[in-house]
């Protein structure tokens, strides 16, 4: 199956999870819902679009995410990231900008269905040096970079892969 297959299922994946997440032991599935408005998997009523190049632009403001909306991307869970797809997460809010080295990248809050609250940084960094790791805030523990609190960093995955729900007001 094709990420494209995937992401045009993906109101009817989120209406399953809507639905289960009101059943005993499922209610870490509403975790990042936005307050004051339930978010409603409509699969007549929306689709998803590309938002590679937003991700690893920063271009996802805090406008696009106030009513709710998230994005849905793909990343690496080692670092030095590999050449393989490992997990998807769900961006839920602005990023932050952080220099790595000489070069910037953005900082997203997301959750991990796995793991909770974690961070993705677009782009993703190759091998970078302890010390310019550490002036960045962050840090190399059990083969995965964390941030110097010990939040897990994902890295976007390096082919692209990210998908922003489409509402009216973002086409």
């Amino acid at each position: 199956m094709r990420v494209s297959d995937i992401m045009a299922r993906m109101p009817v994946i989120l209406a399953t999870l809507t639905s289960q997440a009101d059943k005993p032991g499922y209610e870490f599935l509403k975790a990042h819902r936005a307050p004051g408005s339930a978010y409603s998997a409509d699969a007549k009523g929306e689709s998803w679009t590309d938002a590679t190049g937003d991700l690893a632009g920063g271009k996802l403001t805090a406008d696009y995410f106030k009513d709710g909306n998230t994005v849905m991307t793909a990343v690496h869970l080692g670092y030095p990231a590999g050449g393989t797809l490992d997990h998807w997460v769900v961006i839920v809010k602005e990023s932050t900008t952080i220099t790595v080295g000489s070069t910037k990248h953005h900082l997203y809050p997301a959750d991990d269905p796995l793991s909770g609250p974690v961070m993705v940084l677009a782009p993703k960094i190759g091998r970078a040096s302890e010390d310019a790791l550490k002036k960045a805030g962050l840090k190399v523990a059990g083969g995965q970079l964390q941030l110097s609190s010990g939040t897990p960093v994902h890295l976007a995955y390096g082919g692209g892969q990210a998908f922003r729900r489409r509402s009216a007001k973002y086409r």
